[in-house]
């Protein structure tokens, strides 16, 4: 048994033992990366608190979908049903993605013509 084997059986193993349903657990999964991607967007555009120094959150949601974009490619030679399932995961956690920004609003312009004006600049040659 690989270790990608173990790996799954230990899954399956834990899911048995505490009764729950693959799906019911994803969605869980997904849901709460979700809102860690939210929170961590919120506090980049300041629009939340700055964590405190040395407390700063990963964006996990990120970080799953580098994973199953790169372990896709690698694994569509040697492991081709498992890279269509990362893919398909990759579009589920994009599509997820989302709709969380939505529902936070993250996907809408925050800036009110009451603003004052950036202090960017164009510099011309």
């Amino acid at each position: 048994m690989d270790a990608n084997q173990q790996v799954e059986e230990a899954l399956r193993n834990v899911l048995e033992e505490e009764g729950l349903d693959a799906e019911e657990v994803l969605a869980v999964l997904v849901r709460t990366m979700a809102d860690r991607h939210v929170d961590v967007e919120l506090r980049k555009r300041r629009r939340r608190p700055a964590w405190t120094p040395g407390n700063e959150r990963t964006d996990a949601l990120v970080a799953a979908m580098d994973a199953l974009h790169e372990l896709g490619h690698r694994d569509a030679q040697t492991a081709p049903r498992r890279a269509e399932v990362q893919q398909t995961l990759f579009r589920v956690l994009t599509v997820c993605m989302t709709a969380a920004q939505h529902a936070a609003g993250l996907d809408r312009d925050d800036d009110s013509d009451d603003d004052p004006p950036s202090h960017l600049r164009l510099v011309r040659d």
